[in-house]
């Protein structure tokens, strides 16, 4: 549900979340005002049809279910480059949903793949760190871990919200010069977190996976 009302209120759609969030519960049988009960994100796409933001007509939807199964606690360490092709938009309402809208992330990943990297980080406009493609960062420095805020482009993830719960993560604006002075570092999304040990060549700490990294596992 705060999922759901984060996203409303980011599309404008403050005024229709007692219709969403009834549409979610599966203990309700019928939304307010007498309409049929919809999924969440139909009954969203029919209201931003009502406000003339998707197009008109009936629509052909394709759904492409993919499965595999992933041992989340067992995710090797990764190397990773700062993106040069393009940066993470802070300004953005977009820097803050997970949408379709991942062209950075992917050319991101693009350009670590041609480097040898496994992942990139992005900058924001500002220079600072934001996140990878997608994944956010935590860096340990003075045996804290810390986080670059969401205003400066960071998802605002659900692995990263227990990370910084648990671990009592800072969030702070992080330059690239930071990841010098870390002693480790890892990347965290909704399926695990993985050990970062080098950035552009250069090896965060002594180049392996450290004591906070580990204590962060233990969350998945």
């Amino acid at each position: 549900m705060p999922e759901l009302q984060r996203v409303a209120e980011s599309l404008g759609l403050s005024k229709y979340q007692r219709h969403i969030f009834l549409c979610a519960d599966q203990t309700e049988p019928k939304c307010c005002d007498k309409e049929p009960a919809l999924a969440p994100w139909d009954f969203l796409k029919r209201r931003l049809r009502e406000l003339g933001l998707v197009g008109p007509g009936p629509a052909q939807p394709t759904l492409l279910v993919t499965g595999a199964c992933q041992d989340l606690t067992s995710q090797e360490p990764v190397t990773a480059v700062i993106a040069t092709t393009t940066r993470r938009n802070e300004h953005s309402p977009l820097s803050g949903i997970k949408s379709t809208s991942c062209l950075d992330g992917i050319l991101a990943a693009r350009e670590a793949a041609k480097r040898g990297a496994n992942d990139a980080l992005l900058l924001n406009g500002a220079g600072n760190l934001a996140e990878a493609t997608a994944a956010n960062l935590f860096v340990v420095i003075d045996s804290g871990a810390v986080t670059p805020p969401v205003d400066e482009g960071a998802m605002p993830g659900v692995m990263r919200a227990d990370v910084i719960r648990v671990l009592h993560a800072a969030e702070r604006t992080l330059g690239p010069a930071d990841l010098s002075s870390a002693s480790e570092a890892f990347l965290t999304n909704s399926l695990g977190i993985r050990p970062l040990t080098a950035v552009d060549g250069e090896p965060i700490g002594d180049g392996n996976p450290g004591p906070v990294t580990a204590e962060a596992r233990k969350i998945v």
